[in-house]
């Protein structure tokens, strides 16, 4: 009986890994849209300067690259927002999965010591028997 749970548990193991994995490629999908917002910025300032240092054609150049460079700054902080809450939404998978796993995993070592202690008290009642039936013997 205590064996039950074992297969339950390995399952509940490997699926919390890999709500853990998916965690992490949600974490570095983050990472990697705030390194592209921080990119943008940067090529902001090297236009902003460029067009600085020619007024007359980049005042005309820079406004469109303006322009385009908002929309792809706005996409990509929509982009962010929604893996933030991707992020978010796997961080309460994963601690229910962890709840799930430890609650299986409680209960078989709660099994095994129940079992160990009806095989530790039938051990002990063989060894009384013996004992007794060797009192008996001496007895007589």
């Amino acid at each position: 009986m205590a064996r039950d749970l074992k297969g339950v548990i390995r399952f509940r193991k490997w699926e919390l890994d890999e709500k853990r994995r998916a965690l992490g490629d949600l974490l570095r999908k983050e990472q990697g849209l705030m390194d592209a917002l921080e990119k943008f910025d940067q090529e902001m300032l090297a236009e902003q300067r460029a067009a600085a240092a020619n007024a007359i054609e980049g005042g005309m150049t820079f406004a469109s690259y303006a322009i385009a460079a908002k929309a792809r700054r706005e996409q990509v902080t929509l982009w962010l927002n929604d893996t933030r809450r991707e992020i978010e939404a796997a961080r309460d998978e994963l601690a229910q999965s962890f709840k799930e796993f430890k609650t299986f995993e409680i209960a078989q070592e709660q099994r095994e010591e129940r079992d160990k202690k009806e095989r530790d008290a039938k051990a002990q009642k063989t060894l009384d028997e013996i004992a007794l039936t060797i009192h008996r013997r001496r007895e007589r």
